[in-house]
């Protein structure tokens, strides 16, 4: 399986400050590092591809670097699969929306796994049905409260009674 998570400075309206030539620079190489990607994919041919970024690098302002990573993909005989989700839907205790893509050799994936009426399409989940959404609060709130800049390790040897 390849895991590929190029930066998301590139892509993100976060970022819209003025840059140095230097820093812009850096952000277009880094805009290209989906493009990279595909070469290792075609020389390892990995049966499972899994890419997550920011939910706007979709958008054809970004130059298409996306639709293009899965549009090589596709030549090089996957099935891929992308859609915009949120951790929230899955049980995790953020609300953070990700674009996510995946792709399997096309031979490898399973009937039940590709959208119907889409040539080769694999479903993304938006959700997972039996997860419950969670608060922060009760996904950590049982661990005990901590100084600022302490570790746990830090917090036991100076209480006393520890």
């Amino acid at each position: 399986m390849f895991a590929i998570c190029a930066p998301c400075q590139p892509f993100t309206k976060l970022s819209r400050k003025e840059l140095s030539n230097a820093r812009k620079e850096g952000r277009e190489r880094d805009s290209n590092l989906l493009r990279e990607a595909a070469k290792f994919v075609a020389r390892f041919r990995p049966e499972m591809i899994l890419s997550e970024n920011v939910q706007g690098i979709g958008d054809p302002k970004y130059g298409g670097v996306w639709n293009d990573f899965r549009s090589q993909l596709r030549k090089l005989g996957y099935a891929t699969g992308s859609n915009v989700v949120c951790t929230s839907d899955f049980g995790v205790p953020q609300f953070r929306r990700r674009s996510i893509l995946i792709a399997a050799p096309r031979e490898l994936a399973r009937p039940e796994f590709l959208e119907p009426g889409h040539d080769g399409d694999l479903v993304v989940p938006l959700e997972d049905t039996a997860a419950a959404v969670r608060s922060v609060r009760s996904a950590i709130g049982h661990l005990p409260s901590l100084p600022a800049g302490r570790s746990t390790q830090q917090s036991r040897t100076t209480r006393p009674g520890l």
